[in-house]
């Protein structure tokens, strides 16, 4: 049958059958006060050896599953450190991979817009020139029009002037011929030779 004292430390159900059945053949006080014992050991063992009940030896060798499980400790810590700066190492290598990437990017988008700028540029200045260069030869041309009939109207007026100036020389010979010619009828009438030979008889 259970105890009162066993009945307060439930913790001692928990120790193995060896212990409970030495534990059986000793007095009810020693076995409450061992039950005492193992759940305040087992309690401070829990809490990572913080308090202890009862005071070791100074200088005394730890037992050798302790420093077992306090090596595994420093292990895991050890591990879960390396673990974390291995995380913050890739996520910094990540986060400047993908920076530099964005920047790549950037740079890519900036030089075709300066390209294509450049080139919408170029095709500019080279409409402009060509509208230019029709312009230029639009008024050349124009110039040689002007030019080309205003010597054509030049020459016609210069050949109608020689034409004038002949028919006027022409005409003007042809009068002079006519008043030779009615002199001489006049000079040649019977009564003006009748006149000239008197006159050289006089003289």
């Amino acid at each position: 049958p259970r105890s009162s004292c066993s009945a307060s430390h439930p913790l001692l159900y928990t120790l193995p059958l060896s212990q409970l059945r030495r534990t059986s053949q000793l007095p009810m006080a020693l076995r409450c006060i061992l039950a005492s014992l193992f759940v305040a050991a087992t309690a401070a063992t829990s809490l990572g050896d913080a308090v202890s009940l009862v005071q070791k030896p100074v200088g005394a060798e730890p037992h050798p599953d302790q420093k077992a499980d306090k090596e595994s400790r420093k292990l895991k810590e050890v591990r879960k450190h390396k673990d974390e700066e291995d995380r913050e190492k890739r996520l910094h290598e990540n986060q400047l991979t993908e920076e530099e990437s964005r920047h790549e990017e950037d740079e890519v988008q900036k030089q075709h817009a300066v390209e294509e700028k450049s080139g919408k540029q170029a095709a500019l200045k080279a409409a402009y020139h060509e509208k230019e260069a029709r312009q230029v030869k639009a008024d050349n041309d124009k110039k040689d029009h002007d030019y080309s009939e205003r010597n054509s109207k030049r020459a016609a007026k210069a050949a109608q002037r020689l034409l004038d100036e002949a028919e006027h020389h022409k005409n003007e010979e042809a009068k002079k011929a006519q008043m030779l010619r009615e002199k001489f009828q006049q000079e040649t009438t019977p009564e003006a030779l009748e006149a000239l030979r008197q006159a050289q008889s006089q003289q």
